[in-house]
């Protein structure tokens, strides 16, 4: 299937209103989906998450919605307003494919038991999935869905490979990195997650959020769950874009027009003062070759109103925002504003950098 042609992957297990919503949409299950093989922006590349806190801690009560894999995580163990749902979405198979392996080993994992979770992730063997898988599935803990999913043999040899032993998650995995955010060594975050897996409450979906009819599409399916028991009527508190809106480094996937275009069909989809979070490159001056880039956290409310920036780099290296993503910015915002002269528009409400 192409890279950008619009897939919502559904977890199986998903309440049936929800599903019968999606009927419209084309549905591919784990097994009769070509996964790509490669792990491209799977393991964390975030070398600070927990300085996206003072951010997250300004979003309402609400959805967390992002793109990427542990981000979409960190985010809402970051986040202290309650979460109705997490809603993971990216056009990247495997980022998908990751979330839903991860939802099901958190779900067949006892509460708060660590040392379950680290060997079911770190030290994984098939029979062990299985018989883990038998016993969370006999306590009605996992649907037999999930228990197909989980003892497929494909699917663990790909978490043996993508996950357990490649070397970006050597950091994650040991416990040395991101420790703010760990939750394989963390059993008040492992429960919370839990929970959110248990609960039916994080679901991930293939989307193309450059593509308009995919938009629309989760639009009406985030209306959806938002009207459900669980929902309570709350919009979206968060929408984490990463980087996804440069036309620049490192990707080409949505660019300013069409991040202008995603906001203002979401616009009013959020809470008021709902979060939008994203990363910035910037760099140190005269940048050797080979030399790191370095990241901003930039957060805003929805809908944003200028990039009226007041600048306060935390690190003591001499550096400076990068002009052209600077501006290009700019012209996202300015193009968004364009769109809808009438919108009530908020100011930028914090920006930080890691």
């Amino acid at each position: 299937m192409g890279h950008f042609l619009l897939v919502l992957f559904i977890f199986f297990g998903f309440n049936s209103s929800a599903y019968a919503f999606f009927q419209c949409i084309d549905i591919f299950p784990v097994n009769d989906t070509v996964w790509w093989d490669e792990a491209r922006y799977l393991a964390p590349n975030e070398e600070h998450p927990e300085h996206a806190k003072s951010i997250l801690d300004k979003a309402p009560e609400g959805i967390i919605v992002s793109v990427g894999a542990e981000r979409v995580l960190f985010d809402f163990l970051l986040k202290e307003s309650a979460t109705t749902y997490v809603v993971a979405v990216d056009v990247d198979p495997i980022i998908i494919r990751f979330h839903q392996l991860n939802r099901v080993l958190l779900s067949i994992t006892p509460e708060g038991d660590l040392l379950t979770y680290q060997r079911l992730r770190l030290k994984p063997n098939l029979q062990d999935w299985k018989i883990t898988a038998q016993l969370a599935n006999d306590k009605n803990w996992i649907s037999d869905e999930d228990f197909a999913i989980i003892t497929n043999k494909k699917n663990f040899d790909w978490w043996l490979k993508n996950v357990t032993n490649h070397k970006s998650f050597a950091g994650m995995h040991s416990g040395e990195r991101l420790i703010p955010v760990n939750y394989i060594y963390n059993q008040d975050q492992l429960e919370k997650l839990q929970q959110l897996a248990r609960g039916g409450r994080y679901l991930a979906y293939k989307v193309d959020l450059s593509k308009v009819d995919a938009v629309i599409a989760l639009k009406e399916f985030l209306q959806e769950i938002q009207k459900s028991e669980v929902g309570q009527g709350f919009g979206i508190s968060v929408l984490d874009i990463s980087n996804a809106w440069e036309d620049s480094f490192p990707n080409h996937y949505l660019g300013i027009q069409r991040m202008a275009s995603l906001l203002f069909r979401l616009h009013n989809s959020f809470e008021e003062n709902g979060i939008i979070l994203e990363t910035v490159v910037f760099a140190q001056e005269r940048l050797a070759k080979g030399s790191r880039y370095q990241w901003a956290y930039t957060g805003y409310n929805m809908p944003p109103a200028s990039l009226q920036l007041t600048y306060g780099f935390w690190t003591k290296q001499a550096t400076f925002m990068d002009s052209y993503n600077f501006q290009r910015q700019r012209e996202m915002i300015s193009s968004y504003l364009r769109a809808d002269e009438n919108m009530p528009w908020s100011d930028l409400t914090d920006l930080l950098y890691y």
